[in-house]
């Protein structure tokens, strides 16, 4: 899939998270990678809701890969975080 428009740049800037909350029970939402020009240099977040981290005990951020430059449909990373609230600054 050629990555040519607005829209197509914005599905693979979204990310999938996986969570499991402190009952144990499981979700899932959304999170988007921002990136950020500071006379310091280029720097990427990964933005989500509140409501998605609070009560997290552990959660995975799911990555489509991509290949000079190009998504891998299908191909994911997913990047486990155990103390999940803490890596998002709550």
């Amino acid at each position: 899939m050629d990555v040519n428009s607005l829209s197509k740049k914005l599905l693979f800037n979204t990310v999938r998270v996986d969570t499991v909350l402190e009952d144990g029970s499981e979700g899932s939402g959304t999170a988007f990678i921002v990136s950020h020009t500071h006379r310091r240099g280029n720097f990427s977040f990964i933005v989500t809701n509140r409501h998605l981290v609070e009560d997290v005990r552990s959660g995975g951020l799911v990555f489509t890969q991509k290949r000079n430059g190009q998504p891998l449909i299908g191909q994911r990373f997913q990047l486990n975080i155990e103390d999940f609230p803490h890596a998002f600054g709550t």
